[in-house]
């Protein structure tokens, strides 16, 4: 340690290298050539779960009725 100064500077790792930006003409050429395969993305909302067997209509004929009475025993 008591060889190393203020003025040394000690590089631990590299810097990542950038990809390179791909412009349209280069997408577009690569798209022609086929050396590029593209996937069309639907969105489609996969997360429905929590509407699974609800009763709409039901629950809006309970909304509509005014009428307070006791609860079903069973």
């Amino acid at each position: 340690m008591a060889e190393t100064s203020w003025d040394d500077v000690t590089v631990l790792r590299k810097r990542p290298q950038r990809e390179k930006r791909v412009t349209g003409a280069q997408a577009n050429q690569a798209l022609r050539m086929g050396t590029v395969s593209t996937q069309r993305r639907s969105a489609v909302a996969t997360n429905t779960a929590h509407h699974v067997n609800t009763d709409h209509q039901r629950i809006a004929r309970l909304d509509r009725e005014n009428d307070v009475r006791a609860p079903k025993t069973v």
